[in-house]
């Protein structure tokens, strides 16, 4: 009897930690620097999908830096550029920007 009261109860507090925890994962937090423009970016898998559009944003005038988060699909950047430009660079190197400021 010990045996079952014991596993019944450990089955129980499995299940109450499911049903708290929600189930589902908060998508991760990223943070961009103060005035980076963030938009969307769809394609991107790896860190060569990574490098290619630094390299690509980093050869558009105005572009000062650039940071790729994969986990969220998001691309930021800071300068001036023209955002017609970088919609242009991302396109160019094979990626769809989904959202733009």
């Amino acid at each position: 009897m010990k045996h079952f009261l014991m596993k019944f109860f450990l089955i129980l507090s499995a299940a109450v930690l499911l049903v708290s925890c929600g189930g589902e994962p908060e998508p991760p937090q990223v943070s961009f620097p103060e005035g980076s423009t963030v938009m969307s970016v769809k394609g991107m898998s790896c860190v060569n999908c990574k490098a290619a559009i630094e390299k690509a944003l980093m050869n558009v005038e105005g572009v000062e830096a650039v940071q790729v988060e994969l986990k969220t699909d998001q691309v930021g950047l800071t300068g001036s550029a023209n955002l017609m430009e970088v919609k242009q660079a991302i396109t160019t190197a094979g990626y769809q920007v989904v959202n733009e400021p």
